[in-house]
């Protein structure tokens, strides 16, 4: 039976990374593509999450009587599957755009569901229509923003057929003319977002047996790289209940007990953040989950409450430990804050909890001695895991209006400033690479607090999952600097325990 809307996520696809040289793995190994061996067989899906955003929209178009099916990612689903369910929409598409990085990757999901369904409006929304304004084109609707309360106004009208100009939040297409309509105000009441409809996604959550949470929208701090600010602007937060409800719902209905907190900065409010922990440990829900922080929002008194409630990874926006670079991204870090937030690390070691440290390699100012500086600190604090990420130029960010102070040129990947352009970075990431990796034995490792919670649903232990960790850093170092030599016994039995944890 044919379905009113479709909603289709998508996350982009590896090889256009790759090819755009947007991503830290092309200048190292990315973990399930190494130089030596092919680990794409075993781990394919790595990077196809469960979307929050899908079910979430899914649960305000059921609240107003639209049924729907749902597209997790795109580009990793079989084409038959895609093609069928475009196929048996009748009225609509709504196109995620949040984790794609490449226009054409935008372009390519809008001109497929044109094909195999002209009669479909094309709705998108999401960072892409923004970053990439010239994609909007190829939608008959964009949604800028928060898009619950918009997507329950503007859906019956899209159904009926309905003039749209006066929804908030919009853009729509007079020809050639784009036609903006008034801005929608936040959401005030997150509490008044439906609890998300999973079901939609359930063969998704099968594979999985994880789940994506939130508890609050927006950040305490400015970061000028960062665009989230534009989208959740200020700091909202759920009601706890609300929380707890949601996180029940789940088990009820899915027996999911492995969450990871999407929040921007779960530490905004440390006395909310402190009394939902309370909430979870009274509730005794069995659960474990993983969030991010800043790290000059975090206590050892906080780690202690987190743990307590069932947290067992934080991944912490660093970004850098040079305070000239901190202070041109807006976070004004103290020393004495980096000092505390070094000995936090290590008393996460202690407490059996994984602290993973998020570092941007090349925003402007960097230069040798700032890179350096980061290093020694990554040495010295010895996390469980670290990630590195290329300084990724957003349109609307606060950087973006402050172009002409660093003689920025360029956007998104690709981009030169008076002391670094982007083309230097894949050589200095491998440095950073082999210089902590080989010294420490850990792996820069994106999304470490989110995959530990994934295979942590799927039956693994915190020990195994480090170890795997320490294995896959092995073989990486060893293929940038074997060349054409041997795979030593260690390298085969590194890639035996990988295949083996990923099986």
């Amino acid at each position: 039976m044919p379905e009113d809307f479709l909603l289709i996520g998508a996350q982009e696809p590896m090889r256009t990374r790759l090819a755009d040289n947007s991503n830290v793995f092309a200048g190292i190994p990315p973990y399930f593509m190494p130089y030596g061996k092919d680990f794409i067989k075993i781990s394919k899906n790595a990077y196809n999450f469960p979307v929050y955003a899908l079910p979430v929209l899914a649960a305000c178009l059921r609240k107003k009587g639209i049924s729907l099916s749902c597209i997790n990612d795109f580009y990793s689903e079989l084409p038959d599957v895609v093609t069928s369910a475009i196929r048996n929409t009748r009225y609509a598409v709504c196109i995620s755009t949040t984790f794609l990085t490449n226009s054409r990757s935008i372009v390519k999901i809008a001109k497929f569901v044109r094909h195999v369904n002209p009669a479909l409006k094309i709705i998108m929304g999401g960072p892409g229509i923004i970053n990439f304004p010239k994609t909007r084109r190829f939608a008959d609707i964009n949604i800028f923003y928060e898009g619950e309360e918009t997507i329950q106004e503007l859906a019956p009208m899209t159904c009926l057929g309905q003039d749209v100009s006066k929804v908030k939040g919009i853009s729509y297409f007079n020809g050639s003319e784009e036609i903006y309509t008034d801005a929608r105000k936040p959401i005030e009441d997150l509490g008044n977002i439906p609890i998300p409809y999973w079901s939609a996604l359930s063969k998704k959550i099968k594979e999985e047996r994880y789940l994506p949470i939130e508890s609050s929208r927006g950040c305490i701090g400015r970061c000028a790289f960062c665009l989230e600010t534009r989208y959740w602007p200020g700091v909202r937060l759920y009601p706890i209940e609300r929380v707890i409800k949601e996180i029940k719902n789940n088990i009820s209905r899915f027996s999911i007990r492995h969450y990871y907190f999407q929040d921007s900065n779960m530490c905004n409010k440390r006395t909310y953040l402190a009394s939902l922990c309370d909430a979870l440990h009274r509730e005794d829900l069995g659960i474990r989950w993983s969030c991010e922080s800043r790290i000059d929002t975090i206590t050892k008194e906080l780690v202690d409450k987190m743990r307590k409630a069932g947290c067992r990874a934080i991944t912490f926006g660093m970004e850098s430990a040079d305070p000239r670079i901190l202070r041109n991204m807006n976070k004004n870090i103290s020393d004495k804050k980096m000092k505390a937030f070094l000995s936090i690390v290590k008393y996460m070691r202690k407490r059996g909890l994984i602290a993973n440290i998020n570092v941007i390699v090349g925003f402007p100012g960097e230069d040798k001695h700032s890179i350096k500086r980061t290093i020694e600190f990554l040495l010295e604090a010895k996390p469980v895991a670290y990630s590195m990420s290329k300084f990724f130029l957003e349109r609307g960010a606060d950087i973006w209006k402050d172009r002409a102070r660093y003689g920025l040129k360029g956007s998104m990947h690709r981009w030169k400033h008076r002391t670094m352009q982007s083309s230097q970075l894949d050589d200095i990431l491998r440095h950073i690479f082999l210089t902590v990796s080989k010294e420490l034995g850990i792996y820069h490792w994106s999304s470490a607090s989110v995959d530990l919670i994934r295979h942590m649903g799927k039956g693994k232990r915190i020990g195994e999952f480090v170890k795997f960790l320490k294995c896959v850093n092995q073989i990486c170092v060893e293929d940038l600097r074997r060349g054409k030599a041997a795979y030593s016994n260690e390298y085969d039995r590194s890639f035996r325990y990988i295949t083996k944890f990923l099986s």
